[in-house]
């Protein structure tokens, strides 16, 4: 679908779980053993939060609290991914996973 928006094309893509532009925040993880460092993006690109959180599910759980809704996450692929992927996904909107 194409639109002019000020003499400029833009190509807007929809697929049908997508949520209303606007309302999706993207994060970013860095996982390591003891820490996770995260990065909290609105669909405009602008930082919302970024900071480090331990690796426990506790500590997740709280994290999560603090978060805009809806999310989406992108980890990288590390031994300790699976348990944070399995913890995260009820609460995500979609988990990404780089492949190693």
């Amino acid at each position: 679908m194409l639109h002019r928006l000020n003499s400029a094309v833009t190509l807007i893509q929809r697929t049908t779980t997508e949520a209303p532009r606007g309302h999706m925040y993207y994060i970013g993880l860095d996982v390591h053993k003891k820490t996770i460092s995260y990065c909290v993006k609105d669909v405009s690109g602008r930082i919302q939060q970024e900071g480090k959180v331990g690796s426990t599910r506790r500590e997740l759980d709280c994290w999560m609290k603090t978060l805009p809704r809806p999310w989406t996450v992108a980890m990288e692929a590390t031994i300790f991914s699976g348990w944070i992927y399995d913890h995260l996904l009820p609460h995500a909107t979609q988990i990404k996973v780089a492949h190693p």
